[in-house]
């Protein structure tokens, strides 16, 4: 009971506590949001699992998936009028690369086939999910959209910029963010772990067919559990022993901030 609690049990409290009321407490909800808090759920429970196929300590996988579930940038997947696509080729993803044969995963051929897939993929998902993203295309937005995107990662409540408009707070953070995660993927990859590489070059694959063009955060599920998976391999809470009172104090702490963040956009 213990194991169900911690693994499955926690990862749904903070769903349904948290983000769940922006479904169910608005009497104008559309019907695909309960879809979307499965999703959501699904996709909490991948990433600790992919997290743990990655060899991650167990303790750090699970915090990764609980932070998936409850990070404020989680609320723009789930509520209303946000799209499923995104979610539901997230989730895909996560099972088709847990679930890939062990020998397929460590031939050298199926990292850069992993690549290709994932951005054939995040394109198609991107225009069948936003139609605002057919739109006319900027060059001169690219950097300025990569940054914003780094921020949303970390802000406590992100929102799109208004069209034409340069938050310069955001597109700061988005530097640090995108800049200590470079620095820490190759200094990791010198020393023989690729996993922040790895999650660097995923999430830079899923952002590329929106950079330049109108996008909202509903479209980063995947960026979401790359940045979660290298924010606890970057943490290394390798000491931690396997206790549900971390994860139960870390859920307690997630919850309040799912439950800010979802008050926040029921104003």
């Amino acid at each position: 009971m213990r194991k169900v609690m911690s693994r499955i049990g926690l990862p749904l409290t903070l769903v349904l506590i948290g983000y769940g009321p922006l479904i169910w407490a608005n009497p104008d909800a559309d019907s695909p949001g309960y879809v979307r808090l499965v999703l959501l759920f699904a996709m909490g429970l991948l990433a600790t699992r992919l997290g743990i196929t990655l060899e991650m300590n167990r303790t750090a996988a699970q915090l990764a998936g609980l932070f998936c579930v409850a990070s404020p940038l989680a609320a723009y997947f789930v509520v209303s009028g946000a799209p499923v696509v995104p979610l539901a080729w997230g989730t895909a993803v996560l099972a088709a690369w847990i679930w890939l044969p062990g020998r397929w995963r460590r031939r050298k051929i199926a990292l850069p086939l992993a690549g290709a897939a994932l951005l054939l993929g995040s394109i198609l998902v991107a225009y069948l999910a936003d139609p605002a993203v057919s739109g006319t295309w900027h060059w001169t937005r690219v950097p300025l959209d990569f940054m914003v995107y780094g921020a949303w990662l970390v802000m406590p409540a992100p929102l799109a910029p208004p069209s034409g408009t340069v938050p310069v707070g955001e597109v700061l953070l988005g530097l640090g963010v995108w800049g200590f995660w470079g620095l820490l993927a190759a200094h990791r990859a010198m020393m023989g772990n690729t996993l922040p590489r790895n999650m660097l070059l995923g999430t830079a694959i899923c952002v590329l067919p929106v950079l330049g063009r109108s996008s909202a955060p509903g479209l980063m599920p995947l960026p979401l559990v790359f940045f979660s998976l290298f924010l606890m391999e970057f943490l290394r809470p390798s000491k931690l022993v396997d206790s549900p009172r971390i994860l139960l104090m870390a859920a307690f702490f997630l919850v309040l901030l799912a439950r800010s963040t979802a008050a926040i956009l029921a104003v």
